[in-house]
């Protein structure tokens, strides 16, 4: 009987041992693993999230200013992604950022135009103020004798050589 309890406390010492050394080693495996799939999922979420963004870069849907979308564009490539649809993103994305840049300038162009237009056409019309001004006062004349005599003065104002 003593015998057998030394045999069955060996026993039971020796399965406990190897219980412990099973359990740890699949516990360090199992912790790599999960490490592992862990990264692969924040990987998979990066990745999405610079999908998402890129499309919506594209088709002008982000919401963002060029500047905005240029630091975007910029992270995602800094994140250096080996996905081919990611790397053919990027280039559209460029492309539409490249091609709004350009209609921003060319808006921008047409705008100073306009307003240099503007700005002629008011020194222009500077120059004819006096006229307008008495040929406005003739027009609301009250009188037929009133809008003579305003046409007579306007006449002698400009009866001169340099006129």
């Amino acid at each position: 009987m003593k015998h057998m309890l030394k045999i069955l406390s060996k026993l039971v010492m020796i399965s406990l041992i190897a219980a412990l050394a099973v359990g740890g080693t699949t516990s360090c495996n199992s912790k790599k693993k999960l490490a592992a799939e862990q990264a692969a999922a924040a990987y998979a979420k990066k990745l999405d999230l610079a999908k998402k963004d890129l499309n919506a870069i594209i088709s002008g849907t982000s919401g963002w200013t060029l500047d905005e979308q240029r630091k975007r564009l910029a992270q995602i490539k800094a994140e250096n992604f080996d996905d081919p649809d990611i790397q053919k993103l990027i280039s559209q994305a460029e492309k539409e950022i490249d091609f709004q840049q350009g209609e921003a300038d060319r808006k921008a162009e047409e705008e100073r135009l306009r307003q240099e237009e503007e700005a002629r056409m008011r020194a222009e019309q500077s120059k004819y103020v006096a006229i307008d001004n008495q040929l406005k006062g003739i027009a609301a004349a009250g009188s037929i004798d009133s809008a003579n005599e305003k046409i007579d003065m306007s006449l002698e104002q400009f009866a001169s050589p340099d006129t």
